[in-house]
């Protein structure tokens, strides 16, 4: 249909994708033919006279299909800054996105600060360490993988609705609460997986330890907690409401050699009951 000569002017060895020729009403006045006298006798510019009359939908394939746009890298670099190298402090309030991945390298430091909230709706791997002024949001589609060090600052929330493991070392100081209606995996990777909480821990949903939790504050169970390990709750308050299933030790201390503890049970404790005994 094409001479060789116009087609290779326009470039139309290049594909076109989805695209419509803009013939106008042809009442057989024979349109092809007019748009190619039109080319010749009104543009010096080939390829812009032909944009005249073709429309592309960028957003289809060839194959007129859509798509499916990349996702966009995410690293300390692109979302905080730093002075050191070393502590990388959060620019605004973050959102991850389903489809990324933020690590978190060894020897290095996320800082989220006062006032700046970070949503995690992918993936964040922690080697380093994360130092939480503020708030962070692990939706239900989120995963974080804890293998250095998270500080849950006073004042400050973790509230997560999808999955944390924690396979080193958790940190929640006082004035400071993890609020749980997801799943949080307290893991014994090469005996580490240690929870430390020194204010609130609610639960509404499931913890599972399988290494120590140490509780010298407030824990609330308003769901299941499935302990394979050891809870030590030593000075501390243990409220359950509903289920603990306990295959581990609970130490509630015996107040001479340790602080003794307070355990209210208004649900059920199946397994091992707790003992008023320092964790070894």
């Amino acid at each position: 249909m094409f001479k060789k000569s116009f087609y290779s002017n326009i470039g139309a060895n290049q594909p076109i994708a989805a695209g419509t020729i803009n013939l106008g009403c042809t009442r057989g006045r024979g349109s092809s033919t007019r748009m190619f006298s039109f080319c010749k006798q009104h543009s010096t510019n080939p390829s812009g006279c032909i944009d005249q009359f073709i429309t592309v939908d960028s957003t289809s394939s060839s194959n007129g299909s859509t798509p499916v746009p990349e996702c966009p890298s995410i690293t300390l670099e692109n979302i905080a800054t730093t002075v050191d190298g070393v502590t990388w402090t959060l620019n605004k309030n973050t959102t991850i996105l389903a489809c990324q991945v933020l690590t978190i390298p060894n020897g290095k430091t996320l800082e989220i600060p006062f006032g700046i909230t970070i949503i995690n709706n992918g993936t964040v791997k922690n080697d380093g360490t994360i130092d939480n002024f503020d708030t962070i949001n692990n939706q239900y589609s989120g995963t974080i993988t804890n293998n250095g060090t998270i500080f849950n600052y006073s004042g400050c929330y973790i509230t997560n609705y999808g999955t944390i493991n924690n396979n080193n070392f958790i940190e929640n100081k006082g004035f400071s609460y993890i609020n749980n209606y997801g799943t949080i995996n307290n893991t014994n990777l090469d005996n580490y997986g240690t929870i430390n909480n020194y204010d609130t821990i609610n639960n509404y949903d499931t913890i599972n330890n399988y290494y120590i939790i140490n509780n010298t504050n407030l824990i609330n169970n308003y769901g299941t907690i499935n302990n394979q390990d050891t809870i030590n709750n030593s000075g501390g308050t243990f409220n359950n409401n509903l289920i603990i299933n306990n295959i581990g030790n609970i130490y509630n201390g015996n107040g001479i050699n340790c602080p003794q503890g307070a355990i209210a049970n208004n649900g059920t404790i199946n397994g091992t009951q707790p003992s008023n005994t320092c964790s070894p």
